[in-house]
């Protein structure tokens, strides 16, 4: 797998380690511990002799998402390094549950209603789960808490 020359300007700007297999790329921070992956699953006819697509997965923290194009995907990680997408997981009983993206712009707002109507369950639903919410530079990382537990440190 290769990058395009604008995903590799990207990472200079951000200073990354870029690790590359056949299938996979790892862009590391080189001042923490935060990765980016970027995987290639290639399929095939029954026959094995022709492609009939390739799908790339990028994994960020809690979550991955799928991209028909690798161009979709080095865009999608862009909004994970400039912080525009912050991965949320829920659980429950210490066990992941769901989880997805919010954007940051959503992020200052915060409330069981708001998540209710992102993730289309109640806020009555969310309130007794557990979250946490993290990002590339760990400015907008939420601890795993109860949204009791967020109300009062606010």
């Amino acid at each position: 797998m290769i990058l395009s020359p604008y995903f590799k300007d990207i990472c200079k700007s951000y200073d990354l380690q870029i690790h590359c297999t056949d299938d996979t790329i790892v862009l590391g921070d080189s001042k923490s511990d935060a990765f980016v992956e970027i995987s290639q699953d290639e399929y095939y006819t029954d026959s094995k002799k022709e492609k009939t697509f390739s799908e790339y997965t990028v994994q960020f923290s809690t979550q991955h998402r799928h991209f028909n194009s690798l161009e979709e995907a080095e865009e999608y990680i862009r909004l994970i390094l400039s912080e525009e997408v912050l991965p949320i997981e829920f659980f429950d009983d210490n066990r992941a549950r769901f989880g997805g993206e919010i954007r940051k712009d959503d992020f200052d707002t915060l409330t069981p209603e708001s998540l209710a109507k992102w993730s289309g369950y109640t806020a009555d639903y969310l309130l007794p789960l557990e979250f946490e919410v993290h990002s590339w530079s760990g400015k907008y990382d939420i601890k795993r808490m109860k949204f009791s537990e967020l109300y009062k440190e606010q």
